[in-house]
């Protein structure tokens, strides 16, 4: 099985987000599991664990940007 890319369109920065969301909505791909553009995790549920592991990433990123930030 081959997978073929296609350029569908050309659009600037700031209509990027418009032009994805377009697609998604007239393509109905099988793939991508994204319904929403803007925020592609709405309505999904997490398993505990993985949330957690999410948050607890979050933060060490945080203190990590604190950390690079005093030096």
């Amino acid at each position: 099985m081959a997978i073929v890319i296609t350029q569908l369109d050309v659009v600037h920065n700031n209509k990027l987000l418009e032009r994805e969301q377009f697609y998604l909505d007239y393509i109905k791909p099988i793939y991508n599991i994204a319904i929403n553009t803007t925020s592609p995790n709405l309505g999904k549920k997490c398993q505990k664990n993985i949330n957690k592991k999410l948050v607890m990433r979050t933060k060490v990123t945080k203190l990590i940007g604190m950390v690079k930030n005093v030096r």
